[in-house]
């Protein structure tokens, strides 16, 4: 029988006799079968309300934010929703080697050895070098020294060691007079370095004999080890008491190397995108692999002609104990994955193909406990063309549909100190959708552009004095300074001895003791301000004819070295010393790091924090990574590199020294031309030459030459690492929907007010410091001697003034580029006038100023020179 065709009711045709009994019956119960009962369509119903109202009340109702707490390293965090983390709190954090910069392992004399020690450039983990140590006298070898010691506080004392053939190696700290040793486990490796330590508890020494610290190298003669990077610090209680419950690597995490007086600077956080794997563009080939390309950002093409020519990706950053999946969409080929530790050696390959595979493929394994970082290969068997398309590296079992990678970041330009037990510390937290930081400390660096007085001649020092700073507090009194050299100085209320200092509570004063031998003012001799600023940037005094170590009394002529002094007479004018005063200033081209002093403050003041991006968690899985020491958005100076034809960054090879960033590179982020990242930048890791771990370069053909570059990079030393960053994420749909409308809010509110301020500079004609080229940079900063330019109010008429010095003195080089609105119509030429450092040479010269923009040096009489360069410049802009 035929029915309808939505509830199968029966339909009677002409072939049929009619039966209205049946017919009706079966269309009763026909309609019965398939329409619900009152009590049925009821249950129905509310069970429909009960899952609209589950739902609405989980993801619709407001809901309190779900917090997290981000530590140092790398972590997975579990998100139920896609949500932006708002960063509710971090504290700061300081810790004081009180070796200051000796335990760098770079200057033998700062130790006493006992067999023979040498400089060794292959084997350290911070610095240029690390020491070898070897056992001459048949038992052992020793390098120690006498450490400040106070009997009432805990310490920790640390040291990377590596054993080269020795029966074993031990950090040790002990007191001669008492014969007390406390002693490291001994350390026997010999493929890395470990790091070995003590703790010390109050009275484990009289505190009235020196305390020795001390590197024991055990064996006979010709056993030999490495050290680098020793390391001793004041901690509290609870920190001494929780050593016991921490590993090894835990320790040497907590307590790194870090010379002199060190804050948390500069934290970030970085959320890895869905898909762990980058584009092919950032893959390399290996060795044996000559052919290749990337088609797309994640298709890739490689020719071989033999077994495992591959593709390799990156080092991803891996998290012990979790389970990852690696898929592709389609391969013709063999996909590989490989588990490697710290040091760069392969454990194992979880996923190794036996064979080449077509299509897709996925296959899932888990981290093991010593993997630091895994590399994918997209390998073969055999000769031919294979083809990649489409891989994706995720957290957990389960394959997941290919996603580009999108990574998101959250970096702070910001210190946070704190005092030893953390008590008393900075604070960051937010508001309005900005970032704020509760200072409690003041950190300068006391160097010569400061209005540093002469005070007083004591006997064997001075007193100086630097007015117009934040009060210090009287109760509690916590303050640090250290020296040129990392040493600390001696806080001293009334400032008795070379040395020593004091910030005053009462007034806004610093009052400083400079020894006579680091000075080099005589016993009676008051210097001048002007000297005394010279000594702040690194100038020490002394009589000229005699040597650089002597002292000036007052009679024959002045002269001034660079610190740290060579012990020599008989110096050259203009290379090895200078008589004209003015010249005194804070060079880069020598090792002299300022003085600096931190101190907690009477009256903590709320400062802005300059913060980059925001950290995006995706729904599920999160790979989280949290560390300190970003510098974001550096200016960069490339130096071209003709051999190569490329421009070269952050090189210290010295043909490109000058290109170098301004701390050594742990791993470069990003680098950007004209403020927009630039694709073409190709990273070289572990680069004998690199500045750090990383550097690179840019082929001459894509290297914008008029272009702006800027590069973000995490520091590879002196990274104080944080306790933890309190933060929290929207716990449903509507926390997301609502941190997005709060955050577009706070973003328009934040646009109007610069657009607002900018409006306002530009109707009062504000001065503006262009992004210099070419290694130029401002003469003086701080005593305004920069470059700048700026529109004459209510005119058309553009004024530039400039300072610089040690920029490239080539002909028609570019010293910067003027905005559009700040160009002339035609080509304006002005004179400019150069010196050398020592003026003892000059020269004039045009400097002109292209309708492109481009500021730049034109013809000379002479030579030109870059101790310094100035000019001034007027000429109306195009209209």
């Amino acid at each position: 029988m035929a029915t309808t065709p939505k509830i199968n009711l029966p339909l009677i045709d002409s072939s049929m006799t009619a039966d209205i009994p049946r017919d009706m019956n079966a269309l009763a119960n026909a309609i019965d079968a398939v329409v619900e009962t009152t009590t049925g369509a009821k249950t129905k119903v509310d069970q429909a309300l009960a899952s609209a109202k589950a739902y609405v009340d989980a993801d619709l109702k407001e809901a309190p934010a779900v917090p997290i707490n981000l530590k140092m390293g790398m972590q997975v965090i579990d998100a139920k929703e896609t949500s932006l983390v708002n960063i509710t709190g971090l504290k700061g954090r300081t810790l004081v080697n009180l070796l200051g910069r000796d335990g760098n392992c770079e200057d033998m004399s700062k130790w006493s050895l006992i067999g023979t020690t040498v400089l060794d450039t292959a084997n350290k983990t911070c610095g240029m070098n690390g020491f070898k140590s070897t056992v001459t006298n048949g038992t052992y070898a020793d390098i120690w020294r006498t450490v400040a010691y106070d009997k009432n506080k805990y310490y920790i004392a640390l040291a990377d060691i590596k054993n080269g053939n020795a029966l074993k190696m031990r950090l040790r700290m002990n007191d001669n007079v008492a014969v007390k040793e406390i002693m490291s486990r001994d350390v026997t490796e010999t493929s890395q370095f470990t790091t070995a330590w003590v703790r010390i508890e109050p009275n484990a020494f009289t505190g009235t004999n020196p305390v020795y610290l001390s590197i024991v190298t055990a064996g006979g003669n010709g056993s030999y080890g490495y050290v680098d990077a020793i390391r001793l610090y004041e901690i509290p209680k609870m920190e001494y008491e929780a050593l016991t419950s921490m590993a090894d690597s835990q320790i040497a995490a907590k307590y790194p190397y870090v010379d002199s007086l060190q804050n948390v600077a500069n934290p970030y956080v970085i959320g890895y995108g869905e898909n762990l794997l980058p584009p092919f563009m950032e893959w390399i080939p290996s060795g044996n692999l000559t052919q290749y390309s990337a088609l797309a950002p994640y298709e890739a093409s490689t020719v071989t002609t033999g077994d495992f020519q591959a593709l390799i990706s990156p080092q991803i950053p891996a998290v012990k104990g979790q389970t990852y999946t690696l898929s592709i969409e389609s391969r013709a080929g063999r996909m590989v994955v490989g588990q490697y530790d710290k040091a760069g050696n392969v454990i194992d390959y979880p996923v190794a193909e036996a064979q080449n595979g077509q299509g897709a493929f996925s296959a899932t394994f888990t981290v093991a406990d010593n993997v630091s970082h895994l590399v994918v290969q997209l390998s073969n068997y055999g000769a031919g063309t294979f083809i990649f398309k489409k891989p994706i590296l995720t957290l957990g079992s389960t394959s997941k549909p290919f996603v580009l990678r999108q990574d998101s970041i959250l970096a702070l330009t910001t210190e946070l100190a704190s005092n030893v037990d953390g008590s008393i510390a900075d604070e960051l937290f937010t508001k309005d959708g900005l970032y704020w930081k509760l200072s409690k400390y003041k950190k300068i660096t006391l160097d010569g552009s400061r209005d540093w007085k002469f005070n007083a001649v004591k006997s064997g020092f001075k007193q100086v004095r630097l007015e117009g700073n934040q009060k210090a507090s009287g109760s509690p009194v916590i303050q640090y300074a250290t020296k040129y050299d990392g040493k600390a100085l001696k806080y001293d209320g009334n400032v008795t001895e070379g040395d020593s200092f004091n910030v005053t509570s009462t007034n806004d004063v610093i009052y400083m003791g400079i020894s006579n031998a680091d000075s080099g003012w005589g016993d009676s001799y008051a210097p001048t301000d002007a000297e005394v600023k010279a000594y702040m940037n690194g100038w020490k005094m002394f009589s000229v004819g005699g040597p650089a170590t002597s002292e000036y009394t007052g009679t024959g002529t002045k002269g001034w070295v660079k610190i740290p002094v060579k012990t020599k007479s008989n110096l050259v004018l203009g290379t090895e010393y200078v008589t004209d005063i003015s010249v005194t200033t804070l060079y880069s081209d020598f090792p002299y790091t300022p003085y600096q002093i931190q101190y907690l403050l009477a009256t903590p003041i709320v400062e802005p924090v300059q913060h980059e991006g925001k950290l995006l968690l995706n729904k599920g899985w999160n790979q989280i990574v949290c560390g300190g020491g970003i510098e974001v958005r550096e200016k960069a100076n490339p130096v071209y590199w003709p051999l190569g034809n490329h421009w070269v960054f952050n090189n210290i090879h010295p043909s490109l020294i000058a290109g170098r960033f301004n701390y050594k590179t742990n791993k470069i982020y990003t680098v950007y031309a004209n403020n927009k990242a630039d694709s073409s930048f190709v990273m070289l890791n572990n680069d004998p030459n690199s500045n750090g771990i990383e550097d690179g370069y840019i082929d001459d053909s894509k290297y914008k030459k008029d272009g702006t570059y800027h590069v973000t990079y995490t520091r590879l030393e002196n990274v104080v690492p944080f306790l933890a960053i309190a933060g929290e994420i929207a716990a449903n749909l509507r926390g997301t929907v609502d941190d997005l409308v709060n955050e577009t809010q706070a973003l328009d509110t934040r646009l109007s007010v610069v657009e607002r301020m900018k409006a306002e500079k530009d109707s009062k004609g504000t001065w503006i410091m262009p992004t210099l080229l070419n290694g130029w940079e401002p003469y003086d900063v701080y005593s305004g001697y920069v470059a700048a330019y700026k529109k004459v109010p209510n005119t058309n008429l553009v004024t530039i003034t400039a300072t610089l010095k040690n920029g490239s003195t080539a002909y028609g080089s570019t010293l910067w580029n003027m905005p559009v609105g700040y160009r002339p119509k035609y080509i304006v030429s002005g004179t400019a006038v150069t010196r050398n450092v020592g003026v003892t040479a000059v020269s004039a010269l045009a400097v002109e100023v292209y309708t492109d923009g481009r500021v730049l040096l034109g013809m000379s009489t002479a030579a030109i020179q870059n101790g310094a360069i100035e000019f001034s410049l007027v000429y109306e802009a195009e209209q």
